[in-house]
Parts: C-alpha cells; sequence; structure tokens
C-alpha cells in the first residue's frame, strides 16, 4: 500500500470496513437479551423520560448508561412508531450496533495519512476484536462509551490542528454515557503535559468546560449518583480473578479460556506493542490514555473493592489493538511488513473463528421455551434469582412461568405451585455461580443454593458467554 493514499481510496477502505463490521454483527442482534440489556429495556427504554433522566438518592442504577438509554429509547420509539411489544432486541441493540462499528474507524482516524497500512491493520483488528462485538451487539453503553472517548482523544491539542468544540462535547458525553469516563481527564491531562505542555492550560480549560458540562446533564440524578458510589453494589469477582479477566477478555472477549498463555500473550503483546508505538508519534496520545486508564481502572479496586468489575475497564481493548496492530505492522523492511501483515491476519482470523464458536451471553430466551416444552403439563416453572422478573415479563408464556427474584417471592412461588399443582415448581436459573458464592452474602440472596441443592437436581444447562442459564427439576414431590 502507497504511504500516501487518495481521500477515494480512504473512502472506500472505510466504507469495506464498515461492511465487514456489519457484516460479522447482524446475525447476532435477534439473540435473546441478557440480564443488563433486560433491566435496561424494563427500567429505562420503556419508560417515562423522567426515569431516564433523573433519579433520586437510592434510586440510581448504575446500568442507566444515561446516552445510551436515550438513543435506544428515540430509536425503540420510532422504530415501531410507538407500539413496539418488548422485547424487540434487534431495535433495542441499534445504538450500541452503529457505535460499535464506527469506533474502529475513529481509532484509526489519526493514522489514515501517516501509515495508512497501520491505520487499516488498526481499524481491522478493532472490527473483528471479540469483546467489540460482543459491545456492539448489546444494548448497553460501552461502545459508545468507546466511541466518544477515542473521539476526545484524537482532538487533544496536541498537534497543529484544534478542535476544541469536538473535545468538550465528546468528553462531556462520554462521562454522560457512563460516569466512570470520568478517568479520561486525568488521562488526557497525562497526553498533554507529555507530549504539548505548553497546551496544557488550554487543555484544562477546556477539559473543565466539558466536565461542567456534564455535571449539568447529571443534575436530576446527582444526587442519587453520588449516593451510589459513596455506597455502591457489590463486586461480582474478587481482585485477582478481576486480574485474570482482564487481559483475556482483550484478547478473545471472554475469560472462559483457561489457559495461562491466554493471559500472558495479551500482556506481552501490549507491552512489546506499545515500546514498538510509540514510535509513531500519531500513536502516543491514544496509547497514553489507553495505557494510564486502564492502570488507574486496576489500581482503583484497592481502593474501592466493589470496582472489580471487568467491564470497568473497557480502555484495555484499544490499546491491545493499537499494541498488536503496532507490533505487527511497523516493520520498515518489505519483508518485515510483509511477515507482519500474514501474522496480523492469522490473529484476527483465530480470534474470529474462536468468537464463531462462543455462545450468547446468556440464552434466557431459549431456556425459558426449553423449560416450556420439557416441564410436564400441569407443572409451574419458577425463574429463580437475577433477571427473574425481566425474563417472565419478556420471555414467559402463559401463567406458568413464576417470578422468583428474592428469598418472599420464592416462598410465594413455592406456595402457590404446591396449591395450585401439588408439586413443587420446576427452576430456571440465571446466575447459578453468583447464587451459589452469595449463599452466604444479601438477605436477598440468602438460601436460594442452598435450597437448589437441597431440593433439586439440574437437568441442563445452556452455555452463555456471561453465565449459563440452567433448569432443575426437583428430587422429589413433597
Amino acid at each position: 500500500m502507497p504511504r500516501v493514499v487518495t481521500k477515494s481510496l480512504q473512502l472506500w477502505c472505510g466504507l469495506g470496513l464498515l461492511l465487514v463490521g456489519f457484516a460479522v454483527r447482524l446475525p447476532h442482534l435477534n439473540q435473546s437479551l441478557w440480564y443488563d440489556e433486560m433491566t435496561t429495556l424494563a427500567q429505562y427504554v420503556i419508560q417515562p423520560w423522567r426515569t431516564v433522566l433523573a433519579a433520586g438518592a437510592g434510586e440510581y442504577v448504575p446500568n442507566n448508561h444515561v446516552l445510551h438509554s436515550i438513543l435506544a429509547k428515540i430509536v425503540y420509539s420510532l422504530g415501531s412508531g410507538g407500539q413496539a411489544v418488548p422485547p424487540r432486541e434487534a431495535l433495542l441493540r441499534l445504538p450500541a450496533l452503529l457505535a460499535g462499528v464506527l469506533f474502529p474507524l475513529a481509532l484509526a482516524w489519526p493514522l489514515r495519512r501517516s501509515d495508512p497500512l497501520l491505520a487499516l491493520g488498526v481499524a481491522l483488528a478493532a472490527e473483528l476484536n471479540p469483546w467489540l462485538l460482543a459491545f456492539s451487539v448489546e444494548a448497553r453503553g460501552y461502545s459508545l462509551l468507546l466511541l466518544l472517548g477515542t473521539i476526545a482523544t484524537n482532538t487533544l491539542p496536541i498537534g497543529s490542528v484544534r478542535r476544541p468544540i469536538v473535545y468538550a462535547a465528546s468528553l462531556t458525553l462520554a462521562v454522560y454515557t457512563i460516569p466512570l469516563a470520568i478517568f479520561l481527564f486525568p488521562a488526557h491531562g497525562l497526553a498533554v503535559l507529555i507530549l504539548n505542555r505548553r497546551n496544557f492550560s488550554r487543555w484544562l480549560a477546556t477539559a473543565s468546560i466539558g466536565l461542567f458540562l456534564a455535571v449539568i446533564l447529571y443534575l436530576p440524578m446527582l444526587r442519587g449518583l453520588i449516593s451510589y458510589y459513596r455506597h455502591p453494589y457489590l463486586a461480582t469477582m474478587s481482585y485477582r480473578q478481576f486480574l485474570n479477566a482482564l487481559p483475556r477478555y482483550a484478547l478473545n472477549g471472554t475469560d472462559a479460556s483457561p489457559g495461562a498463555i491466554y493471559w500472558a500473550l495479551p500482556v506481552i503483546a501490549i507491552t512489546i506493542g506499545s515500546v514498538i508505538g510509540w514510535s509513531r508519534s500519531a500513536l502516543r496520545p491514544m496509547l497514553i490514555t489507553f495505557a494510564g486508564i486502564t492502570l488507574m481502572g486496576v489500581v482503583l479496586p484497592l481502593l474501592i473493592h466493589s470496582a472489580t468489575e471487568v467491564r470497568f475497564v473497557p480502555w484495555i481493548l484499544p490499546w491491545f489493538v493499537l499494541s498488536v496492530a503496532a507490533l505487527f505492522l511497523s516493520g520498515d523492511r518489505r519483508w518485515g511488513r510483509g511477515a507482519g501483515i500474514v501474522g496480523l491476519c492469522l490473529l484476527i482470523a483465530w480470534q474470529t473463528i474462536a468468537d464463531f464458536y462462543q455462545p450468547p451471553n446468556q440464552q434466557i430466551r431459549e431456556g425459558m421455551e426449553l423449560a416450556d416444552k420439557i416441564v410436564p403439563p400441569g407443572r409451574d416453572i419458577m425463574v429463580l434469582y437475577l433477571g427473574a422478573r425481566e425474563a417472565v415479563v419478556f420471555y414467559g408464556t402463559g401463567d406458568r412461568f413464576l417470578a422468583a427474584p428474592d428469598t418472599q417471592s420464592i416462598r410465594a412461588a413455592q406456595s402457590r405451585a404446591l396449591a395450585e399443582t401439588g408439586h413443587r415448581p420446576w427452576v430456571v436459573i440465571f446466575y447459578e455461580k453468583l447464587a451459589f458464592e452469595r449463599n452466604d452474602g444479601p438477605p436477598e440472596a440468602r438460601g436460594l443454593w442452598a435450597g437448589l441443592v437441597k431440593h433439586y437436581h439440574v437437568v441442563c444447562r445452556l452455555p452463555g458467554r456471561v453465565s449459563p442459564v440452567a433448569i432443575y427439576a426437583p428430587d422429589q414431590d413433597d
């Protein structure tokens, strides 16, 4: 590929990448919603605007990625003429899909003139990264966050071009999507100090305006947001599990691969690729930003235990993509670049094939349908623990499905089943592992696992990237 390419060729390459992005994502759009997506739909998208835009103390829930919820609500309403019958999965996922397809182009944008081959490698590696694919086909705000954060990083006042309005707007909207995007602020400050400290005061003024606008947007829910982050939810994994999972997600979008090689390879690639990529001035702002915010995300759980969530640190994804592309495509000799192209293509092919065999996040719809088929007629089905209410509303058929998200509703569902059918209900559960780990935890989770072990046996499990869906049958009828 020539070192200088025409705008026409750039346009055709961009269109080709968009087509590739849509082609690998569209088949996943109609998959079953998983728990977080059902929560987004039930608690925000189909609720009045006040619920989306405002929250008091005790009402704020971090599942509300506000800007994404706004876009999803608009698309959901316009796409159905206000007559949508939930869940309408594909319609709900459109904002995340568009952001996920555009993000790789934003990531490659600074390289399009100085190193078009590297730009193409970055865009293709990002477009087909399994973790970004997962973000792009779930109705959550992570792909939008990555897109806006990358645009903000690309418009830092480091080079000769100044775009303060674009920078302030993208920073504002990134924080309004997910509040933890505020860590872009110190990461960007570090990048400006290292690369062009003379513009630090100008950047600080622009960034402060962006954050001020974000605070203004959050005013209707500021009390609730502050109240939540003072006492956040319990972590779903230990710090050791968090560190073990993070590089694996960057490589193949899941932590299901147990071998140490799946942890070591991305860590080595990021380390060496970052050193090599530093020679490309266009990469430096992104490398500093994504490395800085990732490392802050790794340190944060040491201060706040509940922050051990992999999704809190999606910035390792672009850091990994940039490093890998730089590692393979930065050779100066023709044979070196040729070998690098082959190596990058093999990595992308392996990731794509591995991702093809990955199950959906949670096969909730399929689990409910299977339970409806295999449970004998006249028997009730109790949907247990997290996601129970939403699953019964969106995927339950008939009145045999009973929602039992907590201990009190479990007793009520069992009493009703025994009274009406004379049998214990069958059970569908989406978070077996979490129910086991929290058996002695919060009051609403106590006894769930103990009850399953004592009175039920597993019939089947449908695999899931996030969690399997399990169907349990009662051991005997009391």
